[in-house]
């Protein structure tokens, strides 16, 4: 895990108590085996970010 950056947090809305509360267990290989592309997953969605970035 990432090490707690007070100053980012502060500029992003959240606290240590919220940084130390998130459980991420690591993905299994059933689970991983499972992943789809962004894009495949949320094509429209997908879309409009690669237009947003030619810009």
């Amino acid at each position: 895990m990432k090490k707690f950056d007070p100053e980012h947090a502060a500029r992003h809305g959240y606290t240590r108590e919220d940084w130390e509360a998130v459980d991420s267990p690591k993905l299994t290989d059933e689970e991983l085996a499972q992943a789809r592309p962004f894009a495949e997953v949320f094509p429209t969605l997908a879309e409009k970010i690669r237009k947003a970035t030619q810009r």
